[in-house]
């Protein structure tokens, strides 16, 4: 706004007492500025899940791998054999 409005005066239009110009850019400079943090807290929530997901399917691939993930296509079921016991999860 301060490079707008002696443009403006250059140009014939003179500084308007109370120029909207200035209030305008304070506006859209806060308006900004929240846009910036809720990005970045967006972005940091989307790669919390992007590597935990990572996590899980390294787990997965790692339990595939080593004989303890039994895949029933038929059934829609993944079960998880353990030593101790068998969990099925229903995938969604």
């Amino acid at each position: 706004a301060e490079l707008i409005d002696p443009k403006l005066k250059a140009c014939g239009w003179g500084i308007v007492e109370g120029s909207k110009v200035l209030h305008f850019c304070k506006i859209f400079c806060l308006q900004l500025d929240a846009l910036r943090a809720e990005t970045q807290k967006l972005e940091a929530m989307y790669q919390k899940k992007i590597d935990d997901l990572e996590v899980l399917k390294k787990s997965i691939l790692q339990k595939a791998f080593s004989g303890g993930l039994n895949l029933d296509l038929k059934d829609s079921q993944i079960t998880t054999i353990s030593k101790k016991s068998s969990h099925q999860v229903n995938q969604a």
